[in-house]
C-alpha cells in the first residue's frame, strides 16, 4: 500500500509508493480480466467441439482468437483503469483495484480527484461497461455449459 494514502486503519504492510500501487492494480486487473476471459473460450471451444462436433482442423482456424481475446479483453480494461486513474488503494482489501478514493464517496463531490486522462462520466462508462462484459461472460459460460450437458446428456 502507498505510504501517502489517506487511510490510518489499514492493518497491513505500508511501503509503497502511488505508482507502485497503480502497477499492481494494473497486473491484478489483466490477470483477473485474461482468466475470466480465458474461461469463457473454454466454454466456447467444449460447445464448438461437443455440440457443435467441429472438426480439429475447423477449431484450429477460431483458436488465435480464443488465445487473443483474453489478452486484449485484459490489456484494454486495465490499460483504461490506469488511463483513468481508477486504481486506488483501499483498507477493505490488501491490494490497489479500481475504485471510488476515498472507497466511501458516492458523489463527485465526496471523491478526491483523480489524476488520469477523462472526466468521471468516462470512467463511469468504463466500469459500467467491464460489469456488463464480466455479466455476458457469466452468460456464455452457463448457456454454452448448458448447451453441453444438454448434447451430452
Amino acid at each position: 500500500m502507498p505510504t501517502d494514502m489517506i487511510y490510518d486503519q489499514f492493518e497491513g504492510l505500508i511501503i509503497g509508493t502511488r505508482d507502485s500501487c497503480r502497477a499492481q492494480g494494473f497486473a491484478y486487473l489483466i490477470g483477473s480480466l485474461a482468466t475470466t476471459t480465458n474461461n469463457e473460450m473454454l466454454c466456447l471451444y467444449y460447445l464448438c467441439a461437443l455440440h457443435f462436433q467441429l472438426t480439429d482442423e475447423n477449431i484450429r482456424r477460431i483458436e488465435p482468437a480464443f488465445h487473443a481475446l483474453p489478452i486484449l479483453v485484459g490489456s484494454v480494461i486495465a490499460g483504461l483503469s490506469l488511463a483513468f486513474d481508477l486504481i486506488k488503494p483501499s483498507p477493505l482489501i490488501p491490494y490497489c483495484m479500481t475504485m471510488p478514493y476515498p472507497y466511501w464517496c458516492t458523489d463527485e463531490n465526496d471523491c478526491l480527484p483523480r489524476d488520469g486522462i477523462g472526466s468521471e462520466r468516462s470512467a463511469d462508462v468504463l466500469s459500467i461497461c467491464t460489469e456488463a462484459f464480466l455479466i455476458i461472460g457469466f452468460l456464455i459460460c452457463i448457456v454454452s455449459l448448458g448447451v453441453v450437458v444438454w448434447s451430452v446428456y
